[in-house]
């Protein structure tokens, strides 16, 4: 009997500024050897700033090409600083309706510029934890908010799927006003969510709505060392 379909397994890094992965390293993460991980997703940050999206790539490229069936997700923390209520990158803030459109293009420039590096994108958020203000790299959305911004502009990130959004306890307040618009449904592919204190929180369970929308449903990151 089949009870779950699973998309595979993966790591969240790089991201946060850490250096690129050597070669070595990258054959061992992705790699079906008897001492490799076999990690078959990599989640990797798409900076607020263009200029800082090449410095992955050429690892990324190499692990693309390593294991032709890897899937790469992008997750951005903030959009650029000047589309944000607060004008940072860090401690949260909003990004402003007007620029909704000039943030899906952004993302989508990363697909592109990402491509042209020999690096498939195949899944892109919109948001990474839209419910916390970090000192790091943030950005708070609420569920109405990251549905508005997916039905009028998602469309324009394009060669990839679309996912919404990452909130840290998979709270389905950021995720089931999207599954409940018509105009939301069509722009995603999958809904995603962390485990941080999800079990005690009440959201780390089975997800009827998502299913019944035949979406795909991924948790994006949980740190074992820090799970609060």
């Amino acid at each position: 009997d089949s009870f779950q379909f699973i998309d595979g397994f993966g790591a969240a890094v790089p991201m946060l500024d850490l250096s690129p992965w050597t070669q070595a390293q990258t054959k061992q993460l992705v790699g079906l050897s008897n001492n490799d991980l076999g990690l078959s997703i990599l989640r990797t940050e798409i900076s607020p700033d263009p200029d800082m999206w090449g410095k992955y790539a050429e690892m990324l490229a190499f692990a693309d090409d390593y294991s032709p069936d890897l899937q790469i997700m992008g997750t951005p923390f903030s959009p650029p600083a000047e589309m944000k209520s607060n004008k940072s990158t860090t401690n949260g803030g909003r990004l402003l309706e007007e620029f909704y459109p000039h943030y899906a293009a952004h993302l989508n420039d990363f697909v592109s510029t990402m491509k042209k590096n020999d690096v498939k994108i195949d899944v892109i958020s919109v948001q990474n934890r839209p419910d916390e203000s970090g000192s790091y790299d943030s950005c708070e959305w609420n569920g109405a908010e990251l549905s508005n911004f997916v039905q009028k502009n998602a469309y324009a990130i394009e060669n990839t799927k679309v996912m919404a959004s990452e909130s840290t306890r998979f709270d389905r307040a950021y995720t089931d006003p999207l599954l409940n618009s018509d105009a939301a449904l069509a722009q995603i592919e999958i809904v995603g969510g962390q485990l941080y204190n999800a079990e005690a929180s009440g959201f780390f369970d089975y997800y009827p709505l998502a299913v019944e929308k035949g979406k795909q449903v991924w948790m994006t990151e949980w740190f074992t060392n820090n799970p609060h």
